[in-house]
């Protein structure tokens, strides 16, 4: 997983970059605090 995070960013595909962590984060919504779910929709 962090390869792909890695190179989207070396590629600066940052709206990819962000669209993927928000896949992640979906995944582990039960772990997730409120700021970091909310850091989901900005």
């Amino acid at each position: 997983m962090q390869t792909i995070e890695s190179q989207m960013s070396e590629l600066r595909l940052t709206g990819m970059e962000k669209s993927w962590q928000a896949v992640l984060n979906t995944r582990r919504q039960h772990e997730l605090s409120l700021l970091e779910g909310l850091s989901n929709f900005y």
